[in-house]
C-alpha cells in the first residue's frame, strides 16, 4: 500500500516531504498522523509574534490541533471523539490550505541516472487572517486620528479639546508610530515576495527538467500555482500596507498644516491685541501730556502773582512804616536787618540745595 501512496519511495532519504502529502491528504480520508504517514510525518513551525519567532515541532494530531486552536482559531482544543474526529480531520486539512502555505526552499533528489526522485519543500505561512486584521488596525487608528484633526479648529476663539498643544503633540506622535509599524509591515511582505521569487524561479527550473509521465509533476504544477496565489495575495497585501503608510503621511501633513495655521492665526490675534495696548498707551501719553500743559499754564500764572504776593506780605511784616509827609517818606525798623541777615542766606541755601538735588536726578537718568 505505501508503495501506491504519492508519499516517498522507500530508498529516498529520511525526512524528505513531498508536497503531493497536501493533495493526499485533501483528496483521501486520512488522518494527518495516520497509517502509513505516522511513522514519516513530522511537522515544524515557526510562528511570528510580539515575543519574537517561536518554532515548534509536531508529531502527533492533539499536539497540532492545540497549536492552530491557540495560534489560528481554526479547531477545538478538546481532544475529539471517535463520533466526530472525521470531521475534525477535515476542518484541519482544510485549514491548512485556507492559510495558504507556500514554500520558500527546496532540496531536490536525482538518481543516478540524472532521473527526478524527489523533493523537499519547507513552508511558511503567507498572509493568513492576522496580518490582515493588523493592517485593519493600523487603519482604524489613523482614522480616529484623522477625525480628530477634522474636528480640530484654527480660530483661536472657537478651539475645542483636539486643538490643545498635549493633544495634537500626542497625535503625532501616534502618527508616527503607525508610519513605523506600516513601514515595518511593508519590509516584511516585500521580504516575502521576494522570496517566493526565488522559489518560483527554482519550480521554474523544477518543471523544465522534469518529464511530462513523471509522478512529481503534478506536485511541481501544483505548488506552482500555490505560490503564484500567495504571490498575488502578497501583493495585494502590500498595496493595502502601502496605502495605509500613505494615509498617515498624509494625515501627519494635514495634521502639521492645521497646527501651523491655528499658529499663525494665534500669533496675528496676539499682534492685534499688542497694537491695541500700543494705541492705547498712546492716547495715555496723549493725555497726560495735555494734562502736563494744564498743571504748566496753572503754574505760570501762579508764578505771575509772587512777587505781587510777596511785597503785600513783606509791608505786613512791619519791618517798614510810612510816614504821613509830603512828600511821603519810607522808615525802616532795626528789625528789617535782622530778617535780611536770617532770610537771605537760608533762601540761598535752599535754592542751592534744590539745584545739587536736580542735578544729581539728570546725571542719573
Amino acid at each position: 500500500m505505501i508503495e501506491t501512496l504519492p508519499w516517498p519511495r522507500k530508498d529516498a532519504k529520511p525526512g524528505v516531504h513531498v508536497a503531493e502529502i497536501v493533495r493526499d491528504l485533501v483528496e483521501n480520508c486520512r488522518g494527518l498522523f495516520a497509517p502509513p504517514y505516522s511513522s514519516q510525518l513530522d511537522i515544524e513551525v515557526a510562528e511570528l509574534s510580539s515575543r519574537g519567532t517561536e518554532t515548534f515541532s509536531f508529531d502527533s494530531e492533539g499536539g497540532l490541533r492545540e497549536h492552530l486552536s491557540i495560534y489560528h482559531n481554526t479547531a477545538a482544543q478538546e481532544t475529539p471523539n471517535d463520533d466526530d474526529s472525521e470531521n475534525e480531520d477535515e476542518d484541519i486539512k482544510a485549514s491548512i490550505l485556507d492559510e495558504g502555505f507556500a514554500g520558500f526552499d527546496s532540496d531536490i533528489t536525482f538518481d543516478t541516472s540524472g532521473t527526478l526522485v524527489s523533493f523537499e519543500s519547507c513552508y511558511m505561512l503567507n498572509v493568513d487572517h492576522g496580518l490582515r486584521q493588523f493592517i485593519n488596525y493600523l487603519d482604524e487608528e489613523i482614522t480616529k486620528v484623522f477625525d480628530r484633526v477634522i474636528m480640530s479648529g484654527v480660530e483661536p476663539t472657537k478651539l475645542n479639546e483636539f486643538d490643545s498643544v498635549e493633544q495634537t503633540s500626542k497625535d503625532l506622535k501616534t502618527l508616527q508610530y503607525l508610519s513605523d509599524q506600516a513601514r515595518r509591515l511593508i519590509a516584511s511582505i516585500e521580504l516575502n515576495m521576494e522570496t517566493i521569487r526565488c522559489l518560483q524561479k527554482e519550480f521554474l527550473g523544477l518543471g523544465a527538467i522534469s518529464l511530462p509521465e513523471s509522478p512529481h509533476r503534478p506536485s511541481v504544477e501544483m505548488l506552482s500555482g500555490v505560490l503564484e496565489k500567495a504571490q498575488q495575495e502578497h501583493k495585494f497585501s502590500l498595496r493595502n500596507a502601502s496605502s495605509v503608510l500613505d494615509r498617515a503621511k498624509a494625515t501627519s501633513e494635514q495634521l502639521r498644516d492645521t497646527a501651523a495655521l491655528r499658529n499663525s492665526e494665534i500669533t496675528k490675534m496676539n499682534s492685534e491685541v499688542a497694537n491695541m495696548n500700543t494705541l492705547a498707551i498712546a492716547q495715555l501719553a496723549e493725555q497726560s501730556s495735555r494734562e502736563t500743559h494744564v498743571v504748566k499754564t496753572l503754574t505760570v500764572l501762579a508764578l505771575v502773582f509772587v512777587p505781587a504776593s510777596f511785597v503785600a506780605d513783606f509791608l505786613q511784616m512791619g519791618f517798614i512804616s510810612m510816614e504821613q509827609e509830603d512828600p511821603m517818606r519810607w522808615a525802616a525798623t532795626a528789625d528789617l536787618k535782622i530778617y535780611a541777615t536770617l532770610a537771605i542766606p537760608l533762601i540761598g541755601v535752599t535754592m542751592l540745595i534744590y539745584a545739587s538735588v536736580e542735578m544729581m536726578q539728570r546725571k542719573g537718568k
